[in-house]
């Protein structure tokens, strides 16, 4: 809390970890709003709707846009990660206020252009889709803590669309009905 009065602090919030819960709540609010209103913007147009592809880049930009291109986008990618080994949020605020809405939007977009796909294939594709990106993220922090400004990968376009490309493959590969296929065969055992 370097450069700011902790008498203030104490007054408004309380301490630093309400200080802190309150950064914490505002970030994902905006993260969620942003995510979703991208979500809505798919199906606003007369055009046929969108693809499986369209949907999951616009997702993935909505995603790491905020976390990468600006100051407090890293800030906040550093406070996830603080929070993913050293909980100090409960997880049911981080379920109930991101993850379910987002879940459920973009499980909505997916259901919509793979008709075929259960609920709960759905469910397992976007989750396996955002592990990619936070990945993705989780090695640029990484690789910037030893002072290396860009990981293998970097955040271009073109690393966001072979991510959504690889997974597009995956969850059509879900939807396979052909006997003899991995993902016919798997739901049988």
């Amino acid at each position: 809390m370097v450069g700011c009065n902790i008498a203030a602090v104490n007054y408004h919030f309380g301490g630093k970890e309400n200080l802190y819960l309150e950064v914490f709540r505002r970030r994902v609010s905006s993260l969620r709003e942003v995510t979703l209103n991208r979500i809505e913007r798919l199906h606003e147009h007369d055009s046929p709707p969108p693809t499986l592809e369209i949907i999951l880049e616009s997702y993935a930009e909505a995603f790491i846009e905020p976390l990468v291109e600006d100051s407090k986008g890293r800030y906040m990618m550093l406070l996830f990660s603080r929070e993913l080994t050293d909980p100090h949020i409960a997880p049911e605020f981080l379920l109930t206020e991101l993850v379910e809405p987002i879940e459920e939007a973009l499980g909505e977009a997916i259901g919509s252009a793979c008709p075929d796909l259960d609920a709960e294939d759905v469910r397992v594709c976007i989750q396996l889709f955002i592990a990619q990106l936070v990945h993705l993220l989780r090695m640029q922090d990484y690789f910037g803590l030893v002072g290396r400004k860009r990981t293998p990968l970097s955040f271009s376009m073109k690393t966001i669309r072979t991510i959504v490309r690889f997974s597009a493959g995956g969850v059509r590969a879900m939807t396979a009905a052909d006997e003899g296929t991995p993902s016919s065969s798997a739901k049988g055992r």
